[in-house]
């Protein structure tokens, strides 16, 4: 790389390629140092503006395709093997590193190839020097509100944008099979359905900021393992767990669940939001590694899909180099080992991979970085100045604020009178923390605001008592608690890239770290119950005072074995960096709660869809069997007859809603919704499907959501509320035929405000089908 980090020329890379070769070690093997950037500044800062030169493909009046032909003709094979590996070995290590990305991927100077530079960041970027974290992805997706995903999209492209890269890995498509993975926080929740309407928004919403957004984790990515957690004391998370590692586990599952299920929301990033790129996941499916399977890399993603983008595989998740090119991986970013150019000349010298292979692969990548403008533009210079911070933080509160899901509200405990001379008792070390989830999603927030910061600023202005305790002595909190007009405890969850939860309780007992990790683990918990420290807590202080509400900062359901006990429950989710301001606002009443629950809550570990069943979850330790298959989520709740603790899609409202006049119009269906209580709020009303089952042993779930609206409703206002369908809203996925297909019947509608709150029931026929 020449001084001031231009890019990089080929034996240059070469070089590069060695090194990583060669163990990874920070000393080039070709006798080359990588010189630092200037103190304050990214390398790509100093790239300047002239980034494609006079070159025939520079001409911007050619499509894009019409340019990378151009320019691949004029490579050497050497060149184009060359931007096939990314190059900062250091990129993820706390070591010294020449650029604070997440990755790297040097240019060549000759052709006016750009350096890339690339960012993690499905909750805001993640450089070391810190940023404006955004609410956890299931708080997002609790919104209910697709046009909050273009706004939470856009934060996240411009952080991206004002750091200096490219390339922003997200959003995160996968979704909550699983309740104890440990990335549940950064998912849009269990129902395909929901999560493929935020997935567009979200990609609309990075790439309008000039930069290239990624879906991840194609495919099946839903656990990191189980049975581990990071001894005490030590500063990072193993990077998988004991059973059921991410690195290794075998994904078997149908190719109905898996069309139905798990791609629903990456067709849509692909077809609808036009994403760039599309990471692959660590694991297997159904045999081939994610990242080397032709199945869902080629057929799947651009045979049928037409992804013109390129693909990407997660880090350290090539194994075989002439499985990964043959099957439609473009680019191994970190650490280029499997896709070094030394180990790809190797396999193209003995005809394991052909040139036309290697020319694909490279075309991907040339086309996708024109067809985005990069090769049009300056670089984006690192500086965080450039970035609007004080309004990403007001984003950041007022998109916690809609996530918020007001789980229980016995006697309108809540909201919170503003009254002078109230008193208030704040209990919990998790209101005086800043909570979220640990990982690559990790950002280092710049500033914060705690639940107990933001009940301060609010009972000060309002004149209400407010007396704090952090709850590590049950009886000293009971004791405030007994003098408080009400009392608010306050409780979190830990929850990590790298190893799964070890139960499905708060914190799961015993001894915990400073974050309220669990530093031990008992197997039982994942087949029954396990109470928690913070369960217990509970218990006393509804107990001293039965004006008790909890406040929940989790990134995924867990288990509430108190919430009889206590009259009021609201879920906040990870919130972000002003996430405490957005707590006190809700409490307070000055913004009413409209959240709906993206997820199940159970009542009991077992009655998860992997609850009970090893091989469900997590594995044999080679392989993990969905055959829970198209029941995930919800639907297995209502095919088992199970009642959950709080259903999909339940949320309450400080006001009151009814809904009325059902009318099914072929494939319009619509619906009165109507607020008859006393203030303004927002209702999400949600329309389920109940397809009939169209052959003996293909099951059909009992309903599926296939639409939702939210709504604004003033005190005594009502609105129409209508739900498009189309012949893909009644499909199922026909393994014999492989293809959609709508079976002829009876089609069972049902309208209301959660999965198990329907009042209003209809049916429709369709392919030719009769309803009695």
């Amino acid at each position: 790389m020449l001084q001031g980090g231009a890019p990089m020329n080929v034996p240059s890379k070469l070089c590069a390629g060695l090194l990583l070769a060669l163990l990874g070690l920070g000393l080039s093997a070709c006798g080359r140092s990588q010189p630092q950037a200037a103190a304050g500044t990214s390398p790509v800062a100093a790239a300047g503006p002239a980034r494609c030169g006079e070159h025939p493909w520079c001409d911007t009046r050619l499509s894009a395709d019409a340019r990378a032909d151009r320019l691949l003709a004029e490579m050497t094979l050497e060149e184009k093997i060359s931007l096939l590996g990314g190059d900062d070995v250091f990129a993820t290590t706390p070591l010294p590193s020449q650029t604070r990305h997440t990755g790297t991927s040097f240019g060549i100077e000759r052709l006016g190839i750009p350096t890339i530079y690339y960012a993690d960041g499905p909750h805001g970027v993640a450089q070391a020097t810190g940023g404006t974290p955004m609410p956890a992805g299931i708080a997002l997706a609790a919104s209910w509100d697709p046009r909050l995903a273009y706004r939470y999209g856009s934060v996240i492209g411009e952080q991206a944008r004002g750091r200096g890269n490219d390339v922003v890995f997200a959003p995160n498509l996968d979704l909550v099979r699983n309740p104890f993975w440990g990335r549940n926080m950064e998912t849009m929740g269990e129902d395909p359905f929901l999560a493929r309407t935020f997935a567009p928004p979200l990609v609309h919403g990075i790439q309008d900021q000039g930069v290239i957004a990624n879906a991840k984790h194609f495919v099946g990515n839903h656990q990191d393992g189980a049975l581990s957690v990071p001894p005490e004391g030590f500063p990072l998370p193993p990077l998988t767990g004991a059973v059921g590692g991410r690195f290794t586990t075998d994904v078997v599952v149908s190719e109905r669940a898996l069309r139905e299920i798990y791609l629903q929301s990456y067709e849509a990033a692909v077809k609808e939001g036009g994403v760039g790129t599309v990471m692959c996941s660590y694991n297997r499916l159904n045999g081939p590694w994610a990242c080397e399977n032709p199945f869902t890399l080629t057929q799947v993603l651009r045979e049928e899909w037409g992804f013109k983008g390129y693909v990407l595989a997660d880090y350290n998740a090539v194994h075989i180099p002439q499985a990964g090119l043959n099957a439609g991986l473009d680019f191994e970013p970190w650490p280029a080992l499997v896709y070094s150019p030394l180990v790809v000349q190797a396999v193209r010298a003995v005809a394991l991979v052909s040139d036309e292979t290697i020319n694909k692969r490279v075309r991907n990548i040339l086309r996708t970085h024109f067809a985005f403008g990069v090769f049009d533009r300056a670089a984006y210079p690192d500086d965080i100045s450039r970035i609007d911070t004080e309004g990403h933080f007001a984003a950041s509160r007022s998109i916690a604020e809609q996530g918020m899901v007001l789980m229980k509200n016995d006697g309108e405990l809540l909201p919170l009178p503003a009254r002078a001379g109230l008193k208030l008792a704040l209990i919990g070390a998790a209101a005086d923390r800043y909570n979220a989830g640990r990982g690559s999603s990790f950002v280092i927030p710049l500033k914060t605001t705690t639940l107990r910061q933001g009940l301060e600023a609010r009972a000060a202005a309002a004149g209400v008592e407010l007396r704090y305790d952090p709850g590590t002595s049950t009886s000293t909190a009971a004791a405030l608690a007994r003098e408080a007009d009400v009392v608010i405890v306050a409780v979190s969850n830990h929850m990590t890239e790298g190893h799964d939860q070890p139960c499905l309780s708060l914190d799961c007992g015993g001894l915990l770290g400073p974050l309220g990790e669990a530093l031990s683990f008992t197997p039982e918990c994942l087949l029954s119950d396990c109470a928690g420290n913070q369960d217990a807590l509970i218990a006393a202080v509804a107990a001293a005072n039965p004006k008790t509400m909890v406040v929940m900062q989790t990134g995924g359901q867990v288990l509430t074995p108190w919430r009889d006990q206590v009259p009021a429950i609201l879920e906040a989710w990870y919130p972000g960096a002003d996430g405490g301001t957005a707590m006190a606002r809700v409490l307070f009443g000055d913004v009413n709660p409209s959240g709906k629950l993206p997820i199940t809550f159970p009542q009991h570990t077992v009655d998860t869809p992997v609850g009970g069943d090893l091989l469900r979850y997590p594995g044999n330790g080679v392989q993990v069997f969905y055959s829970d298959d198209v029941l995930m989520g919800y639907r297995w709740y209502d095919a088992q007859g199970l009642e959950p603790a709080f259903p999909f899609g339940h949320g309450l409202s400080y006001t009151r809603f009814r809904y009325s006049d059902l009318q099914v119009n072929d494939r319009d269906i619509s619906a009165t919704v109507a607020n008859i209580g006393t203030r303004e709020g927002a209702e999400v009303a949600q329309l389920y499907l109940g397809l009939p089952q169209p052959a003996p042993g293909i099951v059909q779930p009992p309903h599926q959501l296939k639409g939702f609206q939210k709504v604004q409703l003033s005190p005594g206002e009502s609105a129409r509320v209508h739900f498009a369908l189309d012949a893909r809203s009644f499909a199922y996925w026909d393994e014999a035929g492989a293809r959609w297909s709508v079976a002829p019947g009876c089609y069972g509608v049902a309208v209301g405000s959660s999965s198990r709150a329907l009042p209003l029931q209809g049916v429709i026929a369709q392919a030719g089908g009769n309803c009695p």
